[in-house]
Protein backbone atom coordinates (compact mmCIF):
# COMPACT_ATOMS: atom_id res chain seq x y z
CA UNK A 1 0.00 0.00 0.00
CA UNK A 2 1.21 3.44 -0.94
CA UNK A 3 2.20 5.75 2.28
CA UNK A 4 1.24 8.97 0.03
CA UNK A 5 -1.43 10.92 -1.42
CA UNK A 6 -1.07 12.75 -5.06
CA UNK A 7 -1.63 16.36 -4.94
CA UNK A 8 -3.47 18.72 -7.34
CA UNK A 9 0.19 19.64 -9.21
CA UNK A 10 0.76 15.34 -9.18
CA UNK A 11 3.45 15.63 -6.05
CA UNK A 12 3.59 12.88 -3.54
CA UNK A 13 3.02 13.63 -0.07
CA UNK A 14 3.41 11.39 2.92
CA UNK A 15 1.58 13.26 5.81
CA UNK A 16 3.87 10.91 8.27
CA UNK A 17 7.18 11.74 6.94
CA UNK A 18 6.49 15.41 4.93
CA UNK A 19 9.17 15.68 2.29
CA UNK A 20 9.28 20.12 2.01
CA UNK A 21 10.69 19.25 -1.38
CA UNK A 22 6.78 18.22 -1.84
CA UNK A 23 5.00 20.69 -0.15
CA UNK A 24 3.24 23.32 -2.67
CA UNK A 25 1.19 26.30 -1.79
CA UNK A 26 -0.53 26.09 -5.10
CA UNK A 27 -1.80 22.60 -3.68
CA UNK A 28 -2.43 23.67 -0.47
CA UNK A 29 -4.58 26.47 -1.73
CA UNK A 30 -6.11 24.24 -4.35
CA UNK A 31 -6.84 21.76 -1.87
CA UNK A 32 -8.66 23.51 0.73
CA UNK A 33 -10.56 25.89 -1.77
CA UNK A 34 -12.39 22.24 -2.47
CA UNK A 35 -12.86 21.11 0.98
CA UNK A 36 -16.79 22.55 2.30
CA UNK A 37 -16.90 23.79 5.77
CA UNK A 38 -19.17 22.59 8.48
CA UNK A 39 -18.96 19.15 7.05
CA UNK A 40 -20.91 20.60 4.11
CA UNK A 41 -23.89 21.03 6.48
CA UNK A 42 -24.35 24.55 4.80
CA UNK A 43 -26.58 25.80 2.70
CA UNK A 44 -23.93 27.52 0.33
CA UNK A 45 -20.36 26.38 -0.35
CA UNK A 46 -18.12 27.87 1.64
CA UNK A 47 -14.31 26.35 1.49
CA UNK A 48 -11.86 25.63 3.96
CA UNK A 49 -9.64 28.17 1.82
CA UNK A 50 -12.28 31.29 2.10
CA UNK A 51 -12.29 30.23 6.15
CA UNK A 52 -8.66 30.71 6.09
CA UNK A 53 -8.54 33.71 4.09
CA UNK A 54 -11.20 34.96 6.52
CA UNK A 55 -9.34 34.60 9.80
CA UNK A 56 -5.67 35.95 7.89
CA UNK A 57 -7.93 39.09 6.96
CA UNK A 58 -9.47 39.70 10.65
CA UNK A 59 -6.09 39.51 12.39
CA UNK A 60 -4.49 41.76 9.83
CA UNK A 61 -7.48 44.40 10.33
CA UNK A 62 -7.86 44.60 13.94
CA UNK A 63 -3.41 43.70 15.13
CA UNK A 64 -2.21 45.28 11.50
CA UNK A 65 0.30 42.46 12.01
CA UNK A 66 1.20 41.18 8.80
CA UNK A 67 3.32 37.87 10.29
CA UNK A 68 0.28 37.51 12.54
CA UNK A 69 -2.48 37.65 9.21
CA UNK A 70 0.24 34.97 7.47
CA UNK A 71 0.15 32.33 10.70
CA UNK A 72 -3.74 32.77 10.88
CA UNK A 73 -4.03 32.12 6.64
CA UNK A 74 -1.83 29.10 7.25
CA UNK A 75 -3.72 27.88 10.18
CA UNK A 76 -5.76 25.08 8.51
CA UNK A 77 -3.39 23.91 5.55
CA UNK A 78 -2.72 20.99 6.95
CA UNK A 79 -6.31 20.03 6.35
CA UNK A 80 -4.62 19.95 2.64
CA UNK A 81 -3.12 16.93 3.08
CA UNK A 82 -5.02 15.23 6.20
CA UNK A 83 -8.68 15.06 6.40
CA UNK A 84 -10.27 16.84 9.22
CA UNK A 85 -12.23 16.00 11.93
CA UNK A 86 -15.45 17.77 13.02
CA UNK A 87 -14.06 19.49 16.90
CA UNK A 88 -17.05 16.91 18.86
CA UNK A 89 -15.16 13.65 16.93
CA UNK A 90 -11.19 14.91 17.30
CA UNK A 91 -11.96 14.47 21.09
CA UNK A 92 -12.41 10.39 20.37
CA UNK A 93 -9.46 10.32 18.43
CA UNK A 94 -6.45 11.52 20.31
CA UNK A 95 -3.94 9.85 17.54
CA UNK A 96 -5.21 11.86 15.25
CA UNK A 97 -5.12 15.04 17.12
CA UNK A 98 -0.91 14.33 17.55
CA UNK A 99 -0.31 13.78 13.54
CA UNK A 100 -2.57 16.94 13.17
CA UNK A 101 -1.02 19.13 15.49
CA UNK A 102 3.20 17.39 13.79
CA UNK A 103 2.43 17.95 10.54
CA UNK A 104 0.82 21.40 11.35
CA UNK A 105 3.74 22.77 13.17
CA UNK A 106 5.79 20.79 10.12
CA UNK A 107 4.14 22.65 7.49
CA UNK A 108 4.56 25.84 9.70
CA UNK A 109 8.47 25.06 9.85
CA UNK A 110 8.20 24.76 5.64
CA UNK A 111 6.41 28.21 5.03
CA UNK A 112 9.52 30.08 7.99
CA UNK A 113 7.21 29.54 11.34
CA UNK A 114 9.30 27.84 14.04
CA UNK A 115 7.83 26.12 16.70
CA UNK A 116 8.34 28.40 19.20
CA UNK A 117 6.31 31.25 16.88
CA UNK A 118 3.54 29.14 16.21
CA UNK A 119 3.04 28.27 20.01
CA UNK A 120 3.61 31.36 21.09
CA UNK A 121 0.22 32.72 18.55
CA UNK A 122 -1.65 29.74 18.78
CA UNK A 123 -4.19 31.51 20.97
CA UNK A 124 -4.55 34.62 19.06
CA UNK A 125 -5.02 32.57 16.46
CA UNK A 126 -8.00 30.37 18.03
CA UNK A 127 -9.89 33.47 19.07
CA UNK A 128 -9.99 34.86 15.79
CA UNK A 129 -10.54 30.90 14.30
CA UNK A 130 -13.39 30.97 16.89
CA UNK A 131 -14.75 34.24 15.35
CA UNK A 132 -14.74 33.10 12.33
CA UNK A 133 -16.23 29.72 13.58
CA UNK A 134 -19.49 31.79 14.90
CA UNK A 135 -19.81 34.21 12.05
CA UNK A 136 -19.63 31.80 9.23
CA UNK A 137 -22.19 29.45 11.32
CA UNK A 138 -24.93 32.06 12.06
CA UNK A 139 -24.59 33.25 8.02
CA UNK A 140 -24.12 29.53 6.67
CA UNK A 141 -26.03 26.83 8.43
CA UNK A 142 -29.84 26.59 7.98
CA UNK A 143 -30.83 27.93 11.70
CA UNK A 144 -28.19 30.69 13.77
CA UNK A 145 -25.75 29.64 15.63
CA UNK A 146 -26.89 27.10 17.91
CA UNK A 147 -26.67 28.27 21.63
CA UNK A 148 -24.53 25.96 23.20
CA UNK A 149 -21.82 27.15 19.97
CA UNK A 150 -21.65 30.97 21.93
CA UNK A 151 -21.69 28.41 25.48
CA UNK A 152 -18.32 27.00 23.85
CA UNK A 153 -17.09 30.02 22.27
CA UNK A 154 -17.44 32.77 24.03
CA UNK A 155 -16.52 35.43 21.03
CA UNK A 156 -18.96 37.63 19.29
CA UNK A 157 -19.84 36.91 15.47
CA UNK A 158 -18.99 39.46 13.65
CA UNK A 159 -21.97 41.52 11.57
CA UNK A 160 -20.18 41.63 8.33
CA UNK A 161 -22.02 39.90 5.05
CA UNK A 162 -20.01 36.93 3.92
CA UNK A 163 -20.19 36.23 0.38
CA UNK A 164 -18.80 32.32 -0.23
CA UNK A 165 -16.87 32.50 -2.92
CA UNK A 166 -16.53 29.91 -6.16
CA UNK A 167 -13.32 27.39 -5.38
CA UNK A 168 -11.53 29.24 -7.88
CA UNK A 169 -11.84 32.44 -6.37
CA UNK A 170 -11.17 30.82 -2.92
CA UNK A 171 -8.14 30.05 -4.29
CA UNK A 172 -7.04 32.91 -5.85
CA UNK A 173 -7.50 34.78 -2.78
CA UNK A 174 -6.03 32.17 -0.67
CA UNK A 175 -2.61 32.90 -3.05
CA UNK A 176 -3.11 36.66 -3.22
CA UNK A 177 -3.04 36.92 0.50
CA UNK A 178 0.10 34.23 0.70
CA UNK A 179 1.91 36.50 -1.60
CA UNK A 180 0.86 39.83 0.56
CA UNK A 181 1.29 38.17 4.16
CA UNK A 182 4.66 36.54 3.23
CA UNK A 183 6.58 39.52 2.72
CA UNK A 184 6.09 40.77 6.01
Amino acid sequence: MASWIQTYKGNKIDPFNLDPAQVDITDIAHALSMLCRYNGHVHTFYSVAQHACHVGQMVYRDMQDTRLAYIGLLHDMQEAYIVDFCRPLKKAFPNYMELEAKVAVEMYQIFGVDQAEYERTASTIKKYDNIALVTEASQLLNKSPIDNWVEAYPVEAEEETLIPLSPQEARALFLQLFSQYKGY
